[in-house]
């Protein structure tokens, strides 16, 4: 039997970035009401909110918005917390 000296465990957090620039700075988006089963339309901010562990809404010179979102941040252990969803 031969014996070997194993690398100590490593981890690494890597967040993703992303976001959507709109020229329409006068809508702020919210998250809406619950929508029919059936609706074609209604559910991107439920998604971003359900998937991403920070979002918000970034607004940009002449008049245009970022709404952004970050994915991968969060340490699994703390579950639920640390949503921004707020503008900055």
């Amino acid at each position: 039997m031969r014996t070997t000296r194993t690398a100590p465990p490593c981890a690494r957090t890597v967040t993703l970035r992303t976001g959507v620039t709109g020229a329409r700075g006068d809508r702020i988006p919210r998250l809406p009401e619950p929508v029919a089963d059936d609706a074609e339309g209604g559910r991107g901010l439920r998604i971003v909110d359900a998937y991403a562990d920070y979002w918000g809404l970034t607004r940009a010179p002449a008049g245009a918005k970022t709404l952004w979102a970050e994915l991968g941040g969060r340490d699994p252990g703390a579950a639920g917390e640390g949503r921004d969803r707020g503008l900055s």
